[in-house]
């Protein structure tokens, strides 16, 4: 039987997609940077997954062709708010290693796997009653006795836990004063604080607003009778609910910073030894971790390869072509070539024009032409660029340099 098209299941399905392809992005790229705090996200982007996949299972019927998954997914619902708390606690505390305390976040786990060993290792046929008897009335769910505890209190527990984790959560995002804004753009560090703290709090918001609009789904869902799952408020929770957990397992596609390194920043010492209200650029000097020697190589790929040609070009997508965090690149062209970004690709553009100028490109290409090859947006920024750097027009720039070609 096909999955039930309606607007709450195909979020979920979209959330499934996302947060099983996150986790592997995750997972692969912290190998890139060394990092724990990427792996235990990848850890709660797959717990996300697979939980909602076992719903998804049961709701569609498809749990009949693999009956011996039914049930799996539930000990990874007690892995969901645990690794988030610990993801953000490994940031905003600079660790990179998860001390022997911090295993205890994972005995709820452990234990739902132990209760639930008689029903894994239960016969076939006698699996395949139990579902044939759930799917006539999916409200016996969570009624269903599969261990040595009672399933009911395995959703009960669960719910507790998660109320547990988000107050910690946002104690922790409180007491490290995450939501105190940095200003000082010029800063690269004050940027990139500024950007980890607004991860941390969008993903909290999101997995907060789930929690909320579950209970509400839920408390609708009691209060009806024979528990069913009827009326529009009890709809609208759903829907809030699996939309938010499919707008953050989107979200993170749209900041490849997630994905792919900015979570190796070393927050929470960066944030004691410098304070950011009082320092200017040049007034602290931050040495990058790359050799100049290094760096040599890194910006004569940077020139081979013509990366500042791709138009929308950002320090995100030049670190991944360049394999290393954008904070390490940031770095580094504010520390060698004592210049922003943007400023840097812009200036390799110019380079670029100029030298199609001087070779005579501009007999046969018009400037525009010349300015999108060399990676411009449009002619306004084209223009405003050359000006600003060259103290002239590219059409006076040319002029010029045709009187010298005729004077001499």
């Amino acid at each position: 039987m096909p999955i039930n098209t309606n607007l709450i299941n195909l979020f979920y399905l979209g959330s499934v997609c996302f947060s099983f392809l996150a986790s592997l992005l995750l997972w692969k790229n912290s190998k890139n940077y060394n990092n724990l705090a990427n792996k235990v996200l990848s850890l709660f982007f797959f717990a996300i997954g697979y939980s909602i996949f076992g719903y998804l299972l049961v709701v569609s019927e498809w749990i009949v062709y693999l009956p011996l998954l039914y049930k799996t997914p539930l000990p990874f619902g007690y892995l969901i708010y645990p690794s988030l708390y610990l993801y953000i606690q490994l940031i905003l505390n600079n660790k990179t290693a998860i001390n022997r305390k911090n295993w205890l976040h994972f005995i709820p786990f452990f234990i739902a796997i132990i209760d639930l060993l008689p029903f894994y290792f239960m016969p076939l046929k006698d699996k395949n009653s139990i579902l044939s008897n759930l799917l006539q009335d999916l409200s016996n769910t969570y009624l269903v006795d599969s261990g040595f505890l009672p399933a009911w209190t395995h959703y009960v527990f669960k719910q507790l836990q998660s109320f547990i984790y988000l107050i910690l959560i946002w104690k922790l995002l409180y007491t490290n004063t995450v939501f105190k804004k940095i200003n000082f753009q010029d800063l690269a560090i004050a940027s990139q604080i500024n950007q980890v703290k607004n991860w941390l709090i969008t993903i909290s918001a999101w997995m907060t607003l789930s929690y909320v609009t579950f209970l509400i789904f839920m408390g609708f869902t009691i209060l009806n009778p024979n528990y069913q799952i009827t009326g529009i408020y009890t709809e609208l929770a759903s829907i809030v609910s699996s939309f938010s957990i499919f707008a953050l397992c989107l979200h993170v596609f749209f900041h490849p910073n997630v994905l792919y390194g900015f979570i190796d920043f070393q927050m929470g010492d960066k944030q004691r030894k410098l304070n950011l209200k009082e320092i200017e650029l040049g007034e602290v000097e931050i040495k990058p971790t790359i050799s100049f020697e290094k760096w040599a190589i890194l910006e004569l790929l940077i020139l081979e390869k013509e990366y500042f040609k791709k138009q929308g070009m950002s320090i995100e997508r030049l670190s991944i072509e360049l394999n290393i965090s954008s904070r390490q690149l940031s770095f580094c062209i504010n520390y060698y070539k004592k210049m922003k970004f943007q400023d840097y690709i812009n200036s390799l553009r110019l380079q670029f024009v100029i030298s199609e100028f001087q070779n005579g490109t501009i007999e046969n290409n018009t400037i525009e032409a010349i300015g999108a090859n060399a990676g411009f947006g449009s002619r306004s920024s084209f223009f405003s660029v050359f000006k600003k750097q060259m103290g002239c027009t590219p059409l006076e720039y040319i002029k010029g340099q045709t009187s010298e070609e005729i004077s001499e």
